[in-house]
């Protein structure tokens, strides 16, 4: 009889825990991420280390929503005599949480990715395809000004933009 409510307060605390663990972690990694004194970008450049750094504060601040989450799920829906009050509680954090799930489960995968496109394991060359209002046709359009972006172990370079009149090649 008593063991379900002890249950219910002791997944609400430990959820709490974990948001609050969660929370530390984001605000250790946003100053070094946006903060004034901020080095992560810098003349061009994306400072990798840093970048690993803040990955893994936000790493830990994931693994904390996603814990919290399961927590408050093993909440149960009603129990003799206090009814839904912990299921009004746990109901009321994953409505805070839900949001935050959400964006971590949308962007947490990019934290992976993210060194490898900015260079951190060899030089990574994309092109740019640039649409002016008049090439954005119906069907899509077509391109005719590009540009490449190259990023070698964080630093971002840029060739020269090539369009019709920079490339007469392009038109026969």
């Amino acid at each position: 009889m008593i063991g379900g409510p002890v249950s219910d307060v002791r997944h609400l605390g430990n959820a709490m825990e974990q948001l609050t663990a969660a929370a530390d972690a984001g605000a250790e990694a946003w100053p070094k991420a946006m903060g004034e004194k901020s080095t992560l970008f810098n003349g061009g450049s994306v400072d990798l280390e840093l970048l690993d750094e803040i990955s893994n504060d936000a790493r830990v601040a994931l693994d904390g929503l996603a814990a919290a989450e399961e927590e408050l799920n093993a909440v149960a829906d009603s129990r003799p005599i206090l009814g839904t009050r912990f299921a009004d509680a746990r109901d009321s954090a994953q409505a805070e949480l839900a949001p935050l799930s959400e964006k971590a489960k949308t962007y947490g995968p990019l934290l992976d990715v993210m060194p490898k496109v900015m260079g951190g394991e060899g030089k990574r060359t994309y092109l740019v395809a640039i649409l002016n209002p008049a090439e954005m046709l119906y069907s899509g359009g077509t391109a005719q000004t590009f540009t490449s972006m190259t990023y070698d172990d964080g630093k971002l370079t840029w060739e020269d933009t090539i369009d019709f009149r920079s490339a007469p090649w392009l038109v026969k």
